[in-house]
């Protein structure tokens, strides 16, 4: 009578294993979904992020090159990388560097700060759509 209930209590403990084992795995499949397509992932981040107004685009070529495209950027290459949640970006020919606080990063959007001259108190985010 002991043995049956030592095999009874192993097979329940191993149901509740393989419970659990399957919970979590569905759990982790779904966390993976998201940062999949988010812009700190960088298959995701590579290609072209265009603002609202469409007047401005991001183009992160790959881990480090970005081109910068729009009305007051004709065609500029730079080198950039993520340091945290901030967005440092170097021009090519200098050393000197210029940092932006990702403000907000979901799925196909992206709020980046300090992308935009500004005099006084006016927003300088831009807010930047992925294009599929």
């Amino acid at each position: 009578m002991a043995k049956l209930k030592q095999k009874l209590l192993l097979k329940i403990a191993a149901i509740g294993f393989m419970i659990t084992a399957i919970f979590i795995t569905a759990c982790s499949s779904d966390d993976e979904n998201i940062t999949s397509s988010n812009f700190y992932n960088l298959e995701y981040r590579t290609g072209l992020w265009i603002s609202l107004d469409g007047l401005d685009t991001l183009e992160f070529v790959n881990s480090s090159s970005l081109i910068r495209k729009g009305i007051h950027y004709k065609y500029e290459e730079y080198l950039y990388k993520l340091e945290n949640e901030i967005l440092v970006i170097s021009d090519i020919d200098s050393v000197i560097n210029t940092y932006h606080s990702i403000l907000k990063a979901e799925k196909d959007t992206v709020v980046i700060d300090n992308m935009y001259i500004a005099v006084g108190l006016r927003e300088n985010s831009g807010i930047f759509i992925k294009e599929k």
